[in-house]
C-alpha cells in the first residue's frame, strides 16, 4: 500500500456492510492491514450513533467516527463535533411536511432522541403526532419520505435557508441537515 496514505475512512451502507448487513472476511482483514500499517480508520456514515454501532463488528466500534453526515463526530467515545440545524429553519420544515404533505414521514433526531410521525418498527424511533412540537433543541438531521407528491426537487425549493437537502436510496428518501455538514467536513 502507498506510504502516504494516512486515513481511510468508509461508508457503512453498500460500502462496508454487504446487503445481509455483515462485513465480509475479505474487507475486515483489508481494514486490519490498514490499522497494522498505521492508516487511522474512520467510520463515516448518515446513520446514528445507535444505529451504526449495532452494526458494526467489535473490531470497529471504538473508531473515530463521523455520525449523522457530519453534524456529529466522536473520538474516544466521546462527541467531539456538533451542528445542528438552526431550530427555527428545522421548526419550519417539520410544520410544511406535517400540513402540506401529511401521507411523508418524517423523523427527526432531536439531542439524541429520534421522533417520527407515524408509528414504525425502527428501534430507536419514538412515534408523536406531531414531530414539529417535538423539536424544542436544534436537530441534527430529519429525515422526509419522497414520492410523486412530494418530489425532491420541490422540498429542494421550499427548504428554510438554514437546511442542506441530501437525496438517498434511490430517491426514496431526503436527509436534511444544515448547511455545512458532510461526512468529509465533519
Amino acid at each position: 500500500m502507498p506510504d502516504d496514505i494516512r486515513l481511510v475512512a468508509f461508508d457503512m451502507d453498500g460500502t462496508l456492510l454487504r446487503s445481509d448487513g455483515t462485513v465480509s472476511e475479505r474487507t475486515m482483514a483489508a481494514l486490519t492491514e490498514c490499522s497494522r500499517q498505521g492508516m487511522q480508520l474512520v467510520v463515516a456514515t448518515g446513520r446514528r450513533l445507535a444505529s451504526a454501532r449495532r452494526s458494526l463488528p467489535p473490531e470497529l466500534q471504538d473508531l473515530p467516527s463521523v455520525f449523522l453526515n457530519g453534524a456529529h463526530v466522536y473520538l474516544n467515545g466521546e462527541r467531539i463535533h456538533h451542528d445542528p440545524m438552526p431550530l427555527d429553519d428545522a421548526r419550519r420544515l417539520a410544520r410544511l411536511i406535517e400540513e402540506r404533505y401529511p401521507h411523508c414521514i418524517l423523523y427527526a433526531d432531536v439531542d439524541g432522541r429520534l421522533y417520527v410521525n407515524r408509528p414504525d418498527d425502527y428501534p430507536e424511533a419514538r412515534y408523536v403526532p406531531s414531530v414539529h412540537d417535538m423539536i424544542t433543541e436544534p436537530p441534527c438531521k430529519m429525515v422526509v419520505t419522497l414520492g410523486d407528491s412530494l418530489p425532491v426537487d420541490v422540498l429542494q425549493e421550499r427548504l428554510p435557508p438554514g437546511c442542506k437537502l441530501i437525496a438517498t436510496a434511490g430517491g426514496r428518501w431526503a436527509e436534511v441537515v444544515a448547511p455545512g455538514v458532510s461526512k468529509a467536513a465533519g
